[in-house]
């Protein structure tokens, strides 16, 4: 897509651009750029910000209507989280033949996830996703995520490999001795998330939105009467939403 793209023209997918404000006269589009004196013209833009990021930028005058407002403001990012670690071995295999798949349980890490990539290679993958987590249980889990404080990490890998070890009916002192690394990724509290399915934004915004989530999760009634008006142009239709949350598969 890149290549496509920039083909006849280099500078055509710009980074590090944070916009400040998108505006309509009724026959074009502007765009205004942190930094730069005069706001960018353009006959139509396409927006793939995730709809909370969207609403940090100055809309007044983009000819949005009222139930476009509406959603922006009230359409919803479910919260979600990834524990990953890494292993001296692959002991899931190793002692009970699982390649791929997940398992689940109503402990705190809810869900697991095994690699399937590497199994026929002579290094296979060590690398399990402990934990994947959505809604409250991610909420949960994730007031322990980068905190930046060593005893929240230590109590969040101690609480990981204990619901581990008694998922597969294995020791903690075995989990722990074969532990070597953990990396834990919390998207409700990514300043600059770009939702899990991590998609290509034109513009992204630099300031912080806490709490602003992984993928939409709609409500009662969000997709008659919101996510309809989004499917849709605003007024002189040359302002186009699209991205995870227009999509009826989210994330």
């Amino acid at each position: 897509m890149t290549n496509y793209i920039t083909s006849k023209k280099s500078d055509l997918i710009q980074f590090q651009k944070s916009v400040t404000s998108i505006s309509t006269d009724g026959t074009t589009m502007n765009v205004s750029v942190r930094g730069e004196s005069s706001p960018r013209t353009y006959s139509h833009v396409i927006s793939t910000i995730p709809l909370t990021g969207l609403r940090m930028i100055e809309l007044s005058k983009a000819g949005l209507n009222v139930m476009q407002s509406t959603a922006l403001r009230k359409l919803q990012y479910g919260p979600s989280i990834k524990i990953g670690m890494r292993f001296t071995s692959a002991w899931w295999t190793d002692k009970f033949g699982i390649i791929g798949g997940q398992s689940y349980t109503d402990l705190p890490v809810r869900m697991i996830v095994y690699p399937s990539y590497g199994v026929d290679s002579n290094t296979p993958s060590t690398v399990l996703i402990a934990s994947y987590c959505w809604t409250n249980d991610a909420e949960r889990l994730g007031a322990l995520i980068n905190t930046g404080k060593t005893e929240y990490t230590e109590q969040l890998k101690e609480l990981v490999l204990r619901n581990l070890a008694q998922v597969h009916d294995l020791s903690y002192d075995f989990l722990f001795n074969q532990c070597e690394e953990m990396h834990a990724w919390d998207w409700n509290h990514d300043p600059l998330t770009l939702g899990e399915s991590r998609l290509v934004l034109i513009w992204k915004p630099t300031v912080a939105h806490p709490a602003i989530g992984a993928f939409a999760l709609f409500g009662p009634g969000d997709f008659q009467d919101l996510y309809t008006s989004l499917t849709v142009p605003n007024k002189n239709k040359r302002l186009h939403f699209a991205g995870e949350a227009l999509s009826t598969r989210h994330a």
